[in-house]
C-alpha cells in the first residue's frame, strides 16, 4: 500500500495517526542498512544462550511474532542500542518487520520523523505528558494496532519502564500494564506470539555511560502456551524476566 503525506502526530489527530501506522510498511533494506550502521557505530556485546538462539530463528523462519520488553537505563541511547542489537542477533531475519513503540514527541522534527518512521517507530501518547483520561482513547487505539500489528506479523519492542531510570539501572521496580494489554490483546486475535526480554547494561552509571560495547543480554523466549492469560498475570511475569535480563546483562561487567 502507498502512503501520501504522513498524518501530523498530535493526541488530536490520533485516530489519523493510528490508521497510517497500521498499515505503514518500512523499506526494508534502508531499515537493514541503519540497523548495521548503529551495530558497527556502538559495538554492542550480545549473549544469548545458542538455544535461545536456534529458538528464535526458528520462530522468524515461521513467521511467529515477538513482543520484546526492553529495559531503559539512559535517556539518549537505549533505541540505537537495542537497533544495534537485534542485527547482531537472530533478531536480524525480522529487520524491516521490527516496530518500537516511541513518544510522540520524537516524532515533531520532520527529518527525525523520516528516521524512526523508517526504523519502524509507532508513536504512544503517555498519561504523564497529557493526562490519563485524554490519552485513554488514543491508548486503545495503539494497543490494537499494536496486536494487528503483531497478527500481521510484524514483532514489536516496548521500552516497558515507560521513562529512563538512570538512578537506578539495574533494577527494574516497575513496568507499565501496557505490554499486558498488547499482548492479551494480539494473543485473542490467535497470534503465534512471544514474549522476550532484552536487558542493556553500561560500562557506566547515569545519563552519560560509555555507550561503545554496551552489554546486551537476550533471555529464552516466553513462547506461546506459556503466555500467562491475564494481562496482570503477563506483566508479573515480564518484569521478572526482563530484570533476570538485566542482570545477565550486567553479568558481562563483572566476568570481564
Amino acid at each position: 500500500m502507498r502512503h501520501n503525506q504522513p498524518p501530523t502526530v498530535t493526541l488530536e489527530n490520533y485516530e489519523a495517526v493510528y490508521d497510517y501506522y497500521q498499515t505503514h510498511q518500512q523499506p526494508r533494506m534502508q531499515a537493514l542498512a541503519s540497523y548495521a550502521y548503529l551495530a558497527l557505530k556502538y559495538n554492542p556485546v550480545v549473549n544469548y544462550m545458542q538455544e535461545t538462539g536456534d529458538q528464535i530463528k526458528r520462530f522468524c523462519d515461521r513467521g511467529d511474532s515477538f513482543l520484546i520488553s526492553v529495559n531503559h537505563p539512559t535517556n539518549t541511547s537505549d533505541q540505537f542500542i537495542l537497533a544495534g542489537a537485534a542485527f547482531k542477533s537472530p533478531l536480524r531475519r525480522n529487520i524491516g518487520h521490527m516496530r518500537v513503540l516511541g513518544k510522540d514527541d520524537l516524532f515533531e522534527d520532520e527529518e527525525r520523523r523520516k528516521k524512526i518512521d523508517m526504523m519502524g517507530s509507532i508513536p504512544v501518547f503517555r498519561p504523564k505528558d497529557h493526562g490519563m483520561k485524554a490519552v485513554a482513547a488514543a491508548g486503545n487505539r495503539m494497543i490494537d494496532v499494536s496486536a494487528q500489528r503483531l497478527k500481521d506479523g510484524d514483532s514489536l519492542a516496548v521500552f516497558v519502564q515507560g521513562e529512563h531510570e538512570s538512578q537506578h539501572p539495574n533494577r527494574i521496580d516497575a513496568i507499565h500494564s501496557g505490554i499486558g494489554h498488547i499482548a492479551h490483546r494480539a494473543l485473542k486475535l490467535d497470534t503465534p506470539l512471544h514474549l522476550l526480554s532484552i536487558g542493556i547494561a553500561y560500562d557506566a552509571p547515569g545519563d552519560e555511560p560509555n555507550l561503545n560495547n554496551a552489554s546486551v543480554y537476550i533471555n529464552p523466549p516466553i513462547t506461546t502456551g506459556r503466555i500467562p492469560k491475564s494481562i496482570n498475570q503477563i506483566k508479573r511475569i515480564v518484569h521478572q524476566d526482563l530484570q533476570l535480563a538485566v542482570d545477565a546483562a550486567r553479568e558481562h561487567y563483572e566476568t570481564t
